[in-house]
């Protein structure tokens, strides 16, 4: 985040910015009185700004909640279930990616 690079007459200027997040908590926590006590969106304005400062156009993230699990306490079934899952993100990624190209 150097000037020049990052933020002034910089080269990241009108470039488009795509988050990628999974969670181990399910969605339901991420509301007020949840676990997290806030919407996942809540979390994001810290990167709004560095997008804002860098000029960069900052575009909707991808998430996938509830992406956990843990060896020994839940059953194989799940591990495979969390595989597909996450293969469904990464395809959610791209072609968020290949819209915005």
């Amino acid at each position: 985040f150097s000037h020049g690079f990052a933020y002034g007459d910089n080269k990241l200027m009108g470039k488009k910015l795509i988050l990628s997040f999974t969670t181990g908590a399910p969605e339901e926590a991420y509301q007020h009185g949840g676990a997290q006590n806030y919407p996942f969106t809540d979390f994001l304005n810290i990167h709004r700004q560095t997008a804002n400062h860098c000029k960069l156009l900052f575009q909707e993230p991808v998430i996938s909640y509830g992406m956990k699990y843990i060896p020994e306490v839940m059953p194989k079934e799940a591990l495979t279930t969390l595989q597909q899952r996450a293969k469904d993100h990464a395809a959610r990624l791209v072609a968020k990616i290949k819209e915005l190209s």
